[in-house]
């Protein structure tokens, strides 16, 4: 095969996004017509107007389905995920960002793997102990014959304590443990005929949790997350005749990829193995299913011990450059470290093909800023606009060695761009000769090469008229004196004034505004506007928020907590316009990322407030688990959360649950006024707080915020059910979230008046609640065999099934029959 520089690129006139040059080329001859699209929209009457058979769909008397399901959707919960992202935050902190990676020549995982082996080896005591303590319980009990009530209170009565001592994280992570583990003796017992008995299962649930955590340590040392296997993807089907998705459907829909853990997903695939042991035939069964895990966790892939990081290939290319090596072969060792940003499947013949092209093409464009006359005045400017902000030194503006970066980090991005927005061309490629070849591929690289400069390069070195942003800056690595680099900075700081209805009108994570974070989480209630300085991120492979916030020196961030982390917001494309006057400093991505801060994707972008004298308020709860030799209930320290609402559709039990926490400053707001018998402000605090912000965010988000337990849904959310599965996928996940929505507005009107009430009547209970050592008050709604969900949940066995729909115009929505209300304290999301 020819080299690709015996070949001339020619895609038209191209200009490049340089100020000083275009690049003439020729326009390629078109070798085949445009591809005609169709809409048939046309043909489709809505879901909502005909009527439906169920004969064909999913059968609803599986008895062991059912129990499987609810087991799974008893076992996920979000303060488990939460204290998987937090250890990692731990391990970053106390192993990682001591350890001095230069010198190290790649061959560091070793030496990490054991230090994380001495953290996590107390935890491993402890949760062996847990399960030792479950299994003895079991073995002494019979379980045949015992009523469900019997039951329920024989796992509640069961207590635990640890004796070692514990990290907040680890903590947080034993007593997520030993609500699983207490889901799953009640699940177990209720298998009377069940072979393999529960107290086997919970001993082979041990083996379970070192590679679970060792799927934690991976991504913290740079192995990019794997998504779930298809082991793991099959369990589900033994009893739900279901395939679990790869990944969530959100992600599968979108181009993006996780930067690192996808921490929910991991703790997903954590509850399926552990519903798998429960329900195993036989020990050999549940045996097989521990050994896969392992072998998953545990198991080294040769190829990543010899290859390196990116990290360690990018710094090798920029050190390539310095010292004045071509540029060609120097890409041709750097881009098979960027291969996992290219989500084709490619033979290997292929992808040596692609990336040879690819090397020379980009070797072509990025060529001319090598030399060190004029790779010292690029880096020069990139000091120029973040001497401040970034920590430069004075040395640092003969250093060319960002100017090298800048071009490094052009061609990650290009190649990213290549591989999500364009990944269907280099399928293409194969079938063409090598001249085809590289002109179709230039005429994709092209144009994702001016964006990826326009983001990388200082404005001046740039056309104006693709500057990205309104005020100078570049995006740099950070951190500046660390071979090991966690996520980009911005280079200017934008002094903002923050008003309240500014505030109001941004939405951070989860859908909560900024107005309520900055009064809930900050204590700022904004009745006059504050100066703050914003900060801007953007995320790499690798980045959590845990890393931005540990490795960044903004006052008020330099640790891993999640009090820090916390305070880190996606910059969105409406943001950025309205906080900042800058929409080119934004980035809009997939609602997915934007549901929780465990969940971000590369290339996302991140806002954080510099707010002088303000702090994150840590209210004082109660720790979940006892520590053996203390007498007293011991308290902890947590980030006040902002007020929030979730619904639990539970076909199963033929069951719906509205949620609504109030948070701590909210719930203040609410009971002040209850005790100076301002009825009135209170009702009107009630009426904001539930129809304004949490109906109005419960029904924006159906595919986030209602948990459906059914057998069809083992995926529990509708964000994770993909679009297109299967012909007509996207069509039938639309026709269940319109279902659920509908069944949804009826019970928030229900849900509102009973909350009403209950104020008029009760509200001395809301008082004692707030006053318990926890974060805010959680109010429970919960209306117990409806009639009418039985129809229901037959469509949606339909809609995830083989059938076919006719009409659908015979659903009825549900009788409601008289609900319960039940006050908790802390949020308390089920």
């Amino acid at each position: 095969m020819k080299s690709t520089n015996d070949y001339v690129v020619s895609s038209g006139d191209y200009e490049t996004p340089f100020s000083d040059e275009s690049l003439l080329m020729e326009r390629p001859e078109e070798t085949s017509p445009t591809p005609e699209f169709y809409s048939s929209s046309s043909e489709f009457e809505s879901p909502f107007s005909a009527t439906y058979n169920a004969e064909d769909s999913i059968s609803l008397n599986q008895p062991k389905a059912e129990a499987f399901v609810e087991l799974l959707a008893e076992l996920n919960h979000e303060d488990f995920k939460e204290s998987l992202m937090a250890m990692a935050g731990e391990i970053e902190e106390s192993v990682i960002a001591r350890f001095s990676y230069e010198g190290s020549h790649g061959n560091h995982y070793p030496y990490l793997k054991q230090r994380t082996s001495e953290y996590i080896a107390p935890l491993l005591r402890e949760v062996d102990a847990v399960i030792d303590r479950a299994s003895q319980a079991v073995s002494s009990r019979e379980f045949e014959g015992l009523s469900a009530e019997n039951i329920e209170r024989f796992v509640n009565e069961m207590e635990f304590e640890y004796t070692e001592q514990l990290s907040p994280a680890q903590e947080q992570f034993l007593g997520g443990l030993v609500n699983k583990v207490k889901s799953a003796v009640k699940a177990g017992a209720k298998l009377v005929n069940k072979l393999n008995p529960i107290n086997l299962a919970l001993n082979k649930l041990k083996g379970l949790i070192k590679p679970l955590l060792n799927k934690v340590l991976n991504t913290l040392v740079g192995k990019l997350p794997q998504p779930l296997q298809p082991y793991a993807r099959d369990l589900a089907k033994k009893f739900l005749k279901l395939e679990v998705p790869t990944q969530d459907g959100a992600l599968n829909n979108s181009n993006e990829m996780f930067a690192g853990e996808d921490f929910e997903q991991l703790s997903y695939e954590f509850d399926l193995r552990m519903a798998n042991l429960v329900f195993a035939n036989d020990e050999v069964e549940s045996e097989q299913f521990v050994n896969d895990y392992i072998e998953e966790g545990e198991h080294e892939d040769p190829a990543y011990e010899n290859a390196p990081s990116l990290d360690e290939a990018r710094q090798q290319f920029v050190d390539q450059l310095r010292r004045g090596e071509d540029v060609q072969p120097a890409l041709e060792q750097f881009l098979p470290a960027l291969y996992p940003a290219i989500k084709v499947a490619l033979s290997l013949v292929g992808r040596k093909r692609v990336i040879n092209f690819l090397a020379g093409l980009l070797g072509k464009l990025v060529g001319k800023y090598v030399p060190a006359n004029i790779a010292k005045p690029l880096s020069a400017s990139i000091v120029d606009l973040g001497f401040k902000a970034l920590g430069f030194e004075t040395a640092d503006q003969n250093n060319e060695s960002l100017a090298y970066e800048a071009i490094a980090n052009t061609v990650e991005e290009t190649i990213r761009t290549l591989g999500t927005e364009d990944e269907g061309i280099l399928q293409q490629l194969d079938g063409m000769s090598d001249s085809e070849a590289i002109d179709q591929l230039a005429e994709h690289v092209l144009p994702a090469f001016s964006k990826a400069v326009a983001n990388n390069f200082p404005g001046t070195y740039i056309r104006k008229s693709i500057q990205p942003t309104r005020e100078p800056g570049v995006w740099v690595l950070m951190p500046r004196r660390r071979r090991r680099k966690s996520h980009k900075r911005f280079s200017r700081v934008y002094p903002v004034t923050l008003t309240a209805a500014l505030a109001e009108g941004i939405k951070t994570f989860g859908d909560v505004s900024l107005k309520d974070f900055v009064k809930d989480t900050m204590g700022q209630d904004l009745a006059q506007p504050i100066n703050v300085r914003v900060h801007v991120y953007e995320a790499i492979p690798g980045t959590t928020l845990n890393k931005i916030s540990l490795y960044d020196r903004a006052p008020g961030l330099g640790t891993a907590d999640k009090s820090a982390a916390v305070q880190l917001h996606p910059l969105s494309v409406q943001a950025a316009t309205a906080l900042l006057n800058d929409p080119g400093i934004g980035k809009d991505v997939a609602p997915e990322f934007t549901t929780s801060r465990e969940k971000i994707t590369i290339g996302q972008r991140f806002f954080y407030m510099e707010m002088p004298g303000a702090v994150v308020r840590r209210p004082r709860v109660h720790r979940r688990l006892r520590r053996a030799g203390v007498g007293v209930q011991r308290e902890a320290q947590v980030a006040a959360r902002s007020s929030d609402i979730q619904a639990v559709f539970n076909f199963v039990k033929s069951e719906v649950v509205l949620n609504f926490f109030f948070s701590e400053a909210g719930s203040n707001d609410v009971v002040e006024k209850l005790n100076r018998q301002d009825w009135i402000g209170a009702s009107e605090s009630l009426r904001k707080a539930l129809k304004s912000k949490l109906n109005k965010a419960l029904l924006k988000n159906i595919r986030s915020k209602v948990k459906i337990v059914h057998e069809a849904v083992p995926e529990l959310y509708l964000r994770h059910v993909p679009d297109s599965e299967e012909f007509l996928g996207g069509f039938k996940k639309m026709a269940m979230e319109k279902i659920i929505e509908k069944v949804t507005q009826r019970l928030l009107g229900k849900a509102f008046e009973g909350v009403k009430t209950f104020f008029k009547t009760r509200a001395k209970e809301f008082s004692d609640a707030l006053a318990q050592p926890d974060d805010g008050v959680t109010v429970r709604i919960t209306w117990k065999n409806v009639a009418g969900m039985a129809q229901i949940r037959a469509v949606i066995s339909l809609l995830r099934g083989e059938g076919s729909i006719t009409n659908l115009g015979g659903i009825s929505m549900p009788s409601l029959p008289t609900p319960t209300l039940t006050i908790l304290a802390g949020k308390n999301f089920i």
